[in-house]
């Protein structure tokens, strides 16, 4: 067991169904398509890869290459 991932670690806190921070709920995947970011093809054209690769999120700084990765 890895325990829960990225996405559940750093982003749920704030991306969810009660509180949809910046309006996108990641809570489940048909959430995060709705929302336009899961099945992108072109991980650069990603809002939420380019967000976090960028520093942008979290707000509480840029996540480690491991995690990005």
């Amino acid at each position: 067991d890895q325990g829960p991932g990225v996405l559940a670690r750093r982003c749920l806190s704030c991306h969810n169904t009660e509180k949809k921070a910046g309006g996108r709920d990641f809570s489940t995947r048909d959430a995060a398509a709705a929302a336009g970011l899961a099945g992108k093809d072109d991980p650069a054209r990603n809002p939420l890869v380019r967000a976090v690769t960028s520093g942008r999120m979290p707000p509480t700084g840029k996540l480690p290459a491991e995690e990005i990765a």
